[in-house]
């Protein structure tokens, strides 16, 4: 059941993963979370999603916060989590 769980929301992730990596390939500056990916997330916690999606991904940028060692990640894990905060519905 685990499987199917992860295999719903592997778009979710990766957007996840893309949002708050922490070197751009290019002369390995420290860039900005790419605006696409950060609407993906923000798409899948608005008001109009199940509430089981809007957990699983707080879940899942809980646990990228949790688990890096790297500044650059756990500080693009808050920007998301911040515009999430401003950006989608009151209720969330």
């Amino acid at each position: 059941m685990y499987l199917l769980f992860r295999e719903r929301y592997k778009e979710l992730d990766a957007s996840i993963v893309k949002a708050t990596n922490h070197v751009e390939r290019t002369n390995h500056v420290e860039r900005p979370a790419n605006e696409k990916h950060l609407r993906a997330i923000i798409g899948d916690i608005s008001a109009t999603r199940p509430r089981a999606d809007i957990a699983y991904c707080l879940h899942a940028l809980e646990r990228r916060l949790s688990k890096t060692r790297n500044w650059a990640v756990a500080l693009k894990a808050l920007i998301v989590i911040h515009r999430a905060l401003r950006e989608v519905d009151s209720t969330f």
